[in-house]
This record gives C-alpha cells, sequence and structure tokens, in this order.
C-alpha cells in the first residue's frame, strides 16, 4: 500500500446474525478509504449467516472480504481473538454483526491517527440506529453538536469508571496487539472490550476520542450488554477496581464499595453518600499523577462529570440536598457541567424512572 493509504482491517466477529449482518458488511463496502479488507470471523453459526457471506463476498470485486468459520461455538472473545490473529493491517476497526458504519468512519479514524503518532487509537462518536434516514441524520447532527474531542488524559482517567471507549467505533494500530498478550479475555461474557481498552491503556496505549459520529448503534433484544446488564455492570465494577487500585493501592473495601456504586449508577445513592463520595474524590485527586496526565486535568474532567452525577442521583431522593451538593467540590469547579446540565439529567432520570422503573 502507498504511505496514503496504509491498509486498514475491519475485525466483525458473528454468530448467528443473518437478521442484521447484510447492512452491517454493506457499510464497510462503502467505506471511502481505498485500502481495506474486511475480517469475518463467524462463531459457528447455525443460521444462514454464512451463506449471506459467502454470496456478498463472491460479488464483491472492489474489497477483499476474508470468512473465518470456528467449527465450533467459542464465544464473541475468542472469535474477535482470531480476527485479531488474522488482521493484516496496519490499522484495525472492530465492528458488531448488527451496526452500521457510516462511509467515512475508516478515513476519519486512520486520517486522525496518521496525524497523531504518539496515539495508539482513538475512538468516536455513535448515535442509535432509528428507522428513520432523516431521522439519523437529526441526531448525528445534534450529537455532534454536543460533542468535544477528547485527549487521552480524560480517556485514560475514565477507566475509574469503567471507560468510554465503544468498541464499533474504535481504531488502533495493530502494533497496540504486541502490548498484551491477552487480548479479548475469553472468561468474560460482555465487556471483554472494555476490558482491552483498559489493560492496554495501563500497558502505555493511548487514546483520544473524536467528536464525529462514525457508527449507528442498532439496539435490539439481542445486544449482549442488554441480555446480560448484570454481567456488563459487574465488568465494569471490575475495570473501575482495578484503575483505582493501580492509583490508590490502599484504598479500603468501603471506599471501593462507594466508588463501584456510583461506577454503576447506583440509584439507592442519597445525600448521605455524598460527604463520604467527596472525601473519597479529594483522595484521588491528591493521589501520584499518571505518567499521561502529570496537571491531573484529565482526572478532574472525569471527576467533575462524576460528581455531577453523583450529585443528580442524590437530588431524585432530595432535590434541594444533591442542588447544594453541586458546589461542594470547589476544586472540581472549572470543570463541572452547567447546572442546566445537571437539572437536564436530573429530569431526565426521573422520568426514566417513573417511565421505566429504573
Amino acid at each position: 500500500m502507498s504511505d496514503n493509504y496504509p491498509l486498514a482491517t475491519v475485525i466483525m466477529p458473528t454468530y448467528n446474525g443473518a437478521a442484521f449482518i447484510k447492512p452491517a458488511v454493506q457499510s464497510i463496502l462503502n467505506q471511502t478509504w481505498p485500502a481495506l479488507e474486511l475480517v469475518i470471523v463467524d462463531d459457528a453459526s447455525s443460521d444462514s449467516t454464512v451463506r449471506i457471506v459467502q454470496k456478498i463476498a463472491g460479488e464483491c470485486k472492489k474489497r477483499r472480504i476474508r470468512l473465518i468459520r470456528h467449527e465450533r461455538n467459542q464465544g464473541i472473545s475468542a472469535a474477535t481473538n482470531t480476527a485479531l490473529a488474522n488482521a493484516a493491517g496496519e490499522y484495525i476497526l472492530p465492528m458488531d454483526h448488527d451496526d452500521i458504519a457510516l462511509p467515512t468512519r475508516v478515513a476519519a479514524c486512520v486520517q486522525f491517527l496518521q496525524q497523531q503518532p504518539e496515539l495508539s487509537g482513538c475512538g468516536a462518536q455513535h448515535v442509535v440506529l432509528k428507522r428513520s434516514a432523516l431521522l439519523n441524520r437529526l441526531k448525528i447532527m445534534r450529537a455532534e453538536a454536543r460533542s468535544a474531542p477528547l485527549g487521552p488524559e480524560e480517556v485514560f482517567a475514565s477507566s475509574l469508571f469503567g471507560g468510554m471507549l465503544f468498541n464499533p467505533t474504535v481504531c488502533f494500530r495493530s502494533d497496540l496487539l504486541k502490548l498484551m498478550t491477552v487480548h479479548f479475555d475469553p472468561a468474560l461474557s460482555v465487556g471483554a472490550d472494555n476490558d482491552f481498552y483498559a489493560r492496554a491503556q495501563q500497558a502505555g496505549a493511548a487514546f483520544a476520542v473524536l467528536p464525529q459520529v462514525v457508527t449507528l448503534y442498532r439496539r435490539h433484544g439481542g445486544n449482549a450488554s442488554l441480555k446480560n446488564r448484570e454481567a456488563a455492570l459487574n465488568c465494569r465494577q471490575m475495570i473501575s477496581k482495578r484503575a483505582v487500585l493501580a492509583l490508590l493501592p490502599d484504598a479500603d473495601e468501603d471506599e471501593l464499595a462507594l466508588h463501584a456504586r456510583l461506577v454503576v449508577r447506583d440509584k439507592s445513592i442519597s445525600p448521605d453518600d455524598l460527604p463520604g463520595l467527596r472525601n473519597w474524590f479529594m483522595r484521588l485527586l491528591a493521589s501520584p499523577p499518571a505518567p499521561l496526565d502529570p496537571q491531573k486535568n484529565g482526572l478532574k474532567s472525569v471527576l467533575a462529570l462524576n460528581w455531577n452525577r453523583a450529585c443528580v442521583l442524590a437530588g431524585l431522593q432530595n432535590f434541594a440536598a444533591g442542588w447544594r451538593a453541586y458546589a461542594g467540590l470547589p476544586e472540581l469547579t472549572p470543570w463541572l457541567p452547567s447546572r442546566q446540565t445537571f437539572l437536564y439529567q436530573y429530569q431526565k432520570r426521573k422520568l426514566t424512572r417513573i417511565f421505566k422503573g429504573r
């Protein structure tokens, strides 16, 4: 490949994806980036997934599609690892078999990383796929207008709360795989992607997040994170606990338990918990600076977002107490969201509890 167009590999693990895989594959074939291959690993599907992919591959003239089949079902992490082992590209982009990549997904991410050689990878934005093309465009415009680029300091600090990299938007250099002997952990039924990116950052990888929307996420009853919500939350807690202990090895069980409740947005968080959370956040702020964030600005930004979240959750039980506590961490004031954001999130969570019971 030329220097301007290095090979990018899109990896797509799939299992019984016949209902959605055709538009997902087509969205990769429609990418504007010219040097592209698609590696699909079928994890022993029992439906027509393989026939659909074979038909598309036979008709495709402009893209390289490789289909690899597992003889027995091994799980999405094993299928992802097989895809990673067979990826030839300098850049690797994970893709779910039920999502839609916007045409510039590969180009936007690869070109950004070409201009940022110090970064190992990047994430970007996504919106939930709707049936109306007009509604999708409006959602994309709204999401991009509200998004800002995030640097590696904030992305790294976000692992304290489970991480912010959304797998179907990520692009990373293939060299990143050399940092770890275990890539996607087969022991995790969900959340292996979050675990992978958190461990990569702890091993020295640096990620940014772009403000562009690059993926339309399809929400349906088969989403692993929705079907296994408890396992997904447990994985976030595991990632956050590991990150916290790397920062503060002497954190006690009460501190870790309180932190874990905030990580999963525990609706029982009350005004009585806020003093403990405030003390805990002050301990995090006093921790040794991380190599990626010596000034701790990324840490302060992430803690501010989560202090806002804690005050909103407490405000659902006592609005006045949550509202007063919002200004109770002056060390985070420059990074706190606006009061309008506090009110918006309070109302959103209140309505969700009324109509959805959570």
